[in-house]
């Protein structure tokens, strides 16, 4: 689940109130879970959303885009991924969107699938673009800390 703690919404002023957000988040209905990463899929009025989380991140986007930090605020963008002419797959980026006049392609991760990976390499050797990853930073760093459990650091000497 994103965390909204980080968003202070005072600097937005009058253009969303805490109000305005929190109707928006019980607006949506999420479906139960089903899948194999049991994510719960999402209608809202402002569309269909894979994942709760993937929702969440879109509401933080839009509060962004209305205070101006960002421009541009695009869902579900395609992108062919071809070598030599030849097609090799299309990823889909959940986000795209500009800050300080670069464009950002975003994905919401709750989990990263080797296929996830792959795409995301293509994306940088074919096209260039770094794919910016929104989700669960601290499943990450727990993942990487139960890892190195156990093991000594090294000594110097």
């Amino acid at each position: 689940m994103v965390r909204l703690r980080s968003l202070d919404t005072s600097q937005l002023g009058n253009r969303v109130s805490a109000e305005e957000f929190r109707q928006a988040l019980s607006k949506a209905a999420p479906q139960k879970r089903n899948g194999k990463f049991n994510a719960i899929k999402v209608n809202a009025p402002e569309g269909r959303f894979d994942s709760k989380m993937e929702y969440e991140r879109f509401l933080v986007l839009r509060l962004l885009e209305r205070a101006g930090e960002i421009t541009d605020l695009q869902r579900q963008i395609r992108y062919d991924l071809q070598a030599g002419g030849i097609h090799i797959s299309t990823y889909v980026a959940d986000f795209v969107y500009k800050k300080n006049g670069e464009t950002v392609v975003e994905d919401a991760k709750g989990f990263r699938t080797s296929e996830y990976l792959q795409k995301r390499r293509l994306m940088k050797e074919i096209l260039g673009i770094h794919i910016f990853e929104s989700g669960r930073p601290e499943r990450k760093k727990r993942l990487r800390a139960d890892k190195n459990k156990g093991k000594r650091p090294c000594s110097e000497g």
